[in-house]
């Protein structure tokens, strides 16, 4: 079996060491064989560039843009899955073209309640 692999956008909540936060329910991830798991270099505020995407298998984003440019270097990319809702920084059209599916997260990001007296 081949590695899989998972790139978190570089504008991913980061660890005091710089490596992910598995406060964040990512260390289910760790118990996976096969899997590896990486933080993509670049700049946390732009599009990702195609070379950033080569290799990557699925795509954990957070702000960063995926875009048909982006798109290009992903020779193996098969989902997006965007932490928060809404698709803004996707281009799910070029996504759909090329059968990435792209996923949100809209019940990841609800504030906790307080109950009222």
């Amino acid at each position: 079996m081949s590695t899989f692999n998972v790139g978190f956008s570089p504008d991913v909540p980061r660890a005091e060491g710089g490596g992910l936060r598995f406060d964040l329910g990512f260390e289910v991830l760790t118990e996976v064989p096969d899997l590896e798991l990486g933080v993509l270099p670049g700049d946390p505020s732009r599009e990702l560039a195609a070379e950033q995407l080569s290799g990557v298998d699925a795509l954990v984003l957070w702000g960063a843009r995926v875009t048909e440019a982006s798109l290009a270097g992903a020779d193996r990319l098969r989902i997006v899955a965007r932490v928060g809702v809404g698709y803004d920084n996707v281009d799910v059209e070029a996504c759909t073209r090329r059968g990435i599916v792209v996923a949100i997260t809209p019940d990841g990001v609800r504030p906790p309640m307080a109950a009222s007296a």
